[in-house]
């Protein structure tokens, strides 16, 4: 199996239809995101500090408030008949203010997309700074 663009395909087409397992997770247990590597191997994510380095505390996320959802239909007719009408966010406009949250082309080195799991941890920061704001304003307002 490789990835070509958006799709995984085998040495004898497309994978359309069907279920691929990977790992143990076919046997049950629980399941996670599957991510392509540095090796361009399919592979679980983790997020464990013992495969981590030079790890810092995000402060702030407020970029969050500058991207711009959108509802959109796919060019591709296939897209559009088994996904509809979708939302997301336009890379492009992405990529100026998370550069982290953008993916490119392995060979081209283009603008592919945006990796959406990982923008719940700036939402996180963005929400824990509004729960602090929201805390402050509380205990104003019971000492007034």
């Amino acid at each position: 199996m490789y990835i070509d663009g958006l799709y995984i395909r085998t040495n004898t087409g497309f994978v359309a239809d069907g279920t691929i397992i990977v790992g143990t997770y076919g046997s049950g247990g629980t399941g996670s995101a599957l991510y392509c590597n540095a090796y361009h191997q399919i592979c679980q994510g983790t997020s464990l500090r013992a495969y981590k380095t030079n790890v810092e505390t995000l402060d702030d996320a407020s970029w969050i408030y500058n991207l711009h959802p959108v509802t959109f239909d796919w060019k591709d007719d296939k897209e559009v008949q088994v996904f509809g009408r979708q939302i997301g966010l336009i890379a492009e406009e992405v990529q100026p203010y998370a550069p982290l949250l953008t993916f490119n082309d392995d060979q081209t080195g283009k603008l592919r997309g945006v990796m959406y799991e990982k923008l719940a941890v700036p939402m996180l920061v963005e929400m824990q700074k509004l729960r602090r704001e929201v805390d402050e304003l509380k205990a104003k307002l019971a000492v007034a």
